[in-house]
């Protein structure tokens, strides 16, 4: 989204791209390496200039004040203490929309746990 806001169409050549219509709406998830009171994280969802909507943690914009489940490291300490470093953040029409996260702490498919996220589309 940050991108789309600098993005210009380069002269006409060979390479010559073109801006495609896009979407308001949107979610960005994954492995962020952050903790939910890294600073860097707050600089993600700060206010975009103009008129592109900010990002939204789904977990607290669904669970309330609820901490954020451990989504990492749980069954191996190897890199660090369980804590939550994974994240599905969202524009805010769609964090409207948002009815349940789960994180699923059972699983030991992986290092980090998945977050399920369910959107009332109707």
């Amino acid at each position: 989204m940050a991108l789309a806001r600098h993005a210009k169409p380069r002269s006409a050549g060979p390479h010559t791209y073109r801006m495609t219509p896009s979407s308001p709406s949107a979610v960005l998830t994954g492995d962020f390496n952050m903790r939910p009171d890294d600073p860097v994280l707050a600089r993600l969802m700060a206010p975009f200039e103009g008129e592109v909507p900010p990002l939204v943690d789904l977990w607290p914009s669904v669970m309330g004040e609820a901490p954020h489940p451990p989504t990492a490291n749980l069954f191996d300490q190897t890199y660090g203490q369980p804590g939550c470093l994974d994240y599905v953040l969202a524009t805010p029409d769609l964090a409207a929309r948002a009815r349940t996260v789960i994180c699923d702490v059972e699983t030991k498919v992986s290092d980090h746990q998945p977050i399920l996220v369910e959107f009332d589309l109707g």
